[in-house]
């Protein structure tokens, strides 16, 4: 599986594979090599399942030595339990392992831009997660965040992997008032950042999957 992971990122001439590891501590060492050398890598591709540390453990670390580290989990498992804890432990995105050569290379290409790989599905079993939870004796109940339609039409293209020029171009709107859009966004949900922001989007309902 890692020869072959390997194989298809390198068949793109931009993506330059700059290490891999066989299981979770070997990684998080070799993150923290390439760091200390001055090649930190643009994006993490995690598999969940890996011997010494699994996925969320060793994202867990890498992010304790670098807190702006991109780790994008890649599982075999469409599992909603899953999907909330890699996202809640700081996860760019989520994958499975089934994703065709073409879409995992642009969902690197999204997460090395640093936004969100979100899929409708993925969206769905976080926001499933979190009403089951407020549904349980003495969950939180989450307030809705009131943005107007536009910000939630802003928003929604985002979780979906989608660049400022693409939304523009979704939206008919200029990728400068999509920046001051997600500006707005950030402010309101009281956050920094576009995965910040999907992720509060979801938890306060003011983001719902289609």
């Amino acid at each position: 599986m890692l020869e072959a992971i390997v194989s298809r990122l390198a068949s793109d001439p931009d993506v330059q594979v700059v290490g891999t590891a066989t299981d979770g501590q070997e990684l998080v060492d070799a993150y923290r090599t390439l760091q200390a050398e001055g090649r930190r890598p643009d994006v993490v591709l995690c598999d969940y399942s890996m011997p010494r540390l699994n996925g969320i453990e060793a994202m867990r670390l890498i992010l304790d030595t670098d807190a702006s580290a991109k780790v994008l989990l890649l599982s075999a498992f469409d599992d909603r339990s899953l999907v909330v804890s890699a996202m809640n432990a700081g996860a760019v995105g989520y994958l499975l392992k089934s994703v065709p050569p073409g879409d995992l290379r642009e969902r690197v290409r999204t997460a090395a831009r640093g936004e969100p790989v979100l899929d409708a599905r993925t969206a769905s079993h976080m926001i499933g997660a979190i009403r089951a939870r407020e549904r349980r004796p003495g969950g939180s109940s989450l307030e809705g965040v009131p943005l107007s339609e536009r910000e939630v039409d802003v928003l929604r293209l985002v979780a979906d992997g989608l660049s400022n020029s693409q939304v523009a171009t979704k939206l008919y709107i200029s990728s400068q008032t999509v920046k001051t859009h997600m500006e707005r966004i950030c402010t309101k949900l009281g956050v920094s950042g576009r995965v910040a922001a999907v992720k509060r989007g979801i938890e306060t309902g003011a983001l719902v999957a289609s």
